[in-house]
C-alpha cells in the first residue's frame, strides 16, 4: 500500500523522487523513536506499551519505500538482479 501510494505521489509531479524518498526515510526512522519513547513513558499500562511497539514496528516499514527501493532508481535495467 505504501509503494502504491509513494508511486502515485511521485507520477502526479507534486514532489521529486528524492523529496518522497527523504520524507518516507525520515517517517520511517523518526516516528518509530518517538513512539518508542512515549511507549516508556506510558509506565505499567500493558495495552498502552504494546500498541507503541506495534505501531514502531509499522512506521518502520516506511524506511523500505525510502532506502529499500533507491537501489532500483539508479540501476533500472539491473532491478531483475538485485534482491
Amino acid at each position: 500500500m505504501g509503494g502504491y501510494t509513494t508511486d502515485r505521489i511521485i507520477k502526479s509531479g507534486h514532489v521529486r523522487t528524492i523529496t518522497m524518498r527523504r520524507l518516507c526515510n525520515g517517517i520511517g526512522l523518526l516516528v518509530p523513536a518517538a513512539v518508542v519513547i512515549l511507549g516508556g513513558h506510558a509506565g505499567c499500562n500493558v495495552p498502552v506499551v504494546i500498541l507503541a511497539f506495534v505501531a514502531s514496528g509499522a512506521f518502520t516499514t516506511f524506511t523500505y519505500f525510502g532506502y529499500s527501493t533507491n537501489i532500483f532508481d539508479f540501476a533500472p535495467r539491473s532491478e531483475n538482479l538485485l534482491p
